[in-house]
């Protein structure tokens, strides 16, 4: 396959319908093939980094290993200072370990007592480009790294957002965007240069 066809394909490394929908949003402007892992039946590693960068970067180099090409990774959490922080980096996991999102939304209503006061939390996510095009750069892979953070309170009752961002209502602006979540748009504009950078390079 040449630079040029590589260059014309980007895995969204997640095997999440819900996120790949978003993300085939914020890329249609690039008229790129968007796949995710799931199509490509890729197996992604585990998230054990001690970072939201950490964890997208972990994803994006295995996506862009497995395709010779560009992939994009991305890591949310929902962080609340009344509970230390938490759920924070564990945000996904913990939900899992509540049994759903549902029942996630319930434990963390009782245990903020967001049902009686504003309690204060913020969104956050870590954007990672990965090119393992080679090209003058030879096998080594490239990453570039962006980071968003919005501040607002918890809402109660959840919204129909998708996971912590339904519990979450931001100080400005509103937290779905066009079908997109607000903290994960803020990410990825903040890394377009360098992923208009690697497509220029086809």
């Amino acid at each position: 396959m040449s630079g040029a066809d590589v260059r014309s394909r980007l895995m969204v490394a997640t095997a999440n319908a819900g996120k790949l929908v978003e993300w085939r949003v914020l890329l249609r402007a690039f008229a790129l093939d968007v796949h995710s892992a799931a199509d490509d039946d890729l197996l992604l590693p585990e998230e054990n980094g001690a970072s939201y960068v950490a964890n997208a970067a972990i994803k994006a180099v295995a996506g862009a290993l497995a395709t010779h090409g560009l992939a994009i990774g991305d890591d949310t959490g929902l962080c609340v200072p009344s509970l230390g922080g938490e759920p924070g980096l564990a945000t996904g996991p913990w939900a899992a370990s509540c049994g759903g999102w549902p029942a996630a939304y319930e434990q963390l209503a009782a245990r903020t007592g967001v049902r009686e006061r504003t309690v204060r939390a913020s969104l956050h996510c870590a954007v990672v480009l990965a090119d393992a095009t080679g090209g003058d750069q030879g096998d080594r892979v490239l990453t570039w790294s962006s980071e968003a953070i919005v501040h607002g309170s918890l809402r109660w009752p959840p919204s129909r957002a998708a996971g912590p961002a339904a519990m979450f209502e931001p100080d400005t602006g509103v937290v779905v965007e066009h079908g997109v979540l607000i903290h994960r748009r803020l990410a990825f504009e903040s890394i377009v240069p360098q992923l208009r950078q690697r497509l220029m390079r086809a």
